[in-house]
């Protein structure tokens, strides 16, 4: 927690995927509790000292970075099975859409 009372997190916190895709996450992310969208995410943007618009775009650079997750694992030289294995969570109608609707 910052001196102003805001949080500040480091930039790969709680990123651990567990491959459950329950839809919620292990800690509260916004006014939904613990509900895993990004609407969630965004709601509470100033506790993390951003501003609606610098938080929509580290929504839409998050967003663009992990829409393109499959073809970065293929690059690496990761076995197609081993790129399957993830892509039920990652690729499931709940996050693809949330995807979708902000261009990714």
């Amino acid at each position: 927690m910052t001196d102003r009372g805001e949080y500040a997190l480091p930039p790969a916190f709680d990123v651990l995927p567990s491959g459950h895709g329950l839809g919620y996450q292990q800690m509260r992310v916004g006014i939904d509790l613990m509900d895993a969208t990004l609407d969630n995410a965004l709601s509470e943007h100033a506790q993390f000292g951003l501003g609606r618009a610098e938080a929509e775009a580290q929504v839409r650079e998050v967003v663009a970075v992990v829409a393109d997750w499959q073809a970065h694992f293929a690059a690496t030289g990761l076995r197609p099975a081993d790129i399957e294995a993830p892509a039920q969570a990652l690729d499931r109608p709940f996050l693809a859409d949330q995807r979708r609707a902000w261009g990714g």
